[in-house]
């Protein structure tokens, strides 16, 4: 079973080639949605975030208000790191159980979208070995500001921000077997992620 890590910085179009390669067949594992799902009230993750953060960080309904979160954890690079020690190994766990059961179940191919990848992999997190390939996405920085403020409700310094707050670009390329350039189309896209999908898997599953 070929098992694709994709990944790269806000903005460049991970979620865009998540759809495109489901489309093409392959099952889809969205890490943010496994580690999100540790997050309900009672769970252990749950307490631990309450327990670091604070109560403040939960909504009127007690659930982990996730955009509270992010602002305390991104204007600070200790509390991210903390966050980050706290979901994802759980995660990790979670989504390997995922993967097992995918091959015992005859998948071809499993991609999983992981925004921090190699920020997990610096950090000592052996994520790299779960995969036989990562897929690095790559965009024009003014590009990737446009997407991020037309969709959310950041101005152009709270992107940059979350952007210098990520490892640089150079070094999450220099962990990539296949980097994704998305700065055209989405025809052109969709043609680049289809000719590497057929490739790969011919390669892995022939």
């Amino acid at each position: 079973m070929l098992k694709i890590g994709l990944t790269g910085g806000i903005g460049t179009g991970k979620t865009e080639v998540s759809n495109i390669l489901q489309t093409l067949g392959a099952t889809v594992i969205y890490a943010d949605e496994v580690a999100h799902s540790f997050y309900a009230p009672g769970m252990p993750v749950w307490r631990e975030i309450v327990n670091e953060f604070g109560e403040s960080v939960l909504d009127a309904d007690g659930e982990i208000d996730r955009a509270k979160l992010g602002r305390i954890v991104f204007t600070d690079e200790r509390l991210l790191s903390r966050l980050n020690e706290i979901v994802h190994p759980k995660t990790r766990s979670a989504i390997e159980k995922r993967l097992q059961l995918m091959f015992e179940g005859g998948k071809k191919g499993v991609v999983v979208e992981i925004p921090l990848l190699v920020e997990s992999i610096l950090k000592g997190n052996s994520w790299g070995l779960i995969f036989d390939e990562i897929w690095v996405m790559s965009s024009d920085k003014g590009k990737v500001i446009q997407r991020v403020m037309n969709r959310s409700q950041l101005d152009k310094d709270s992107v940059l921000f979350r952007i210098e707050s990520q490892v640089p670009q150079k070094t999450r390329l220099s962990y990539a077997d296949v980097v994704i350039h998305n700065d055209g189309t989405l025809t052109q896209l969709k043609h680049q992620v289809t000719s590497l999908w057929h490739q790969k898997n011919h390669e892995f599953n022939r």
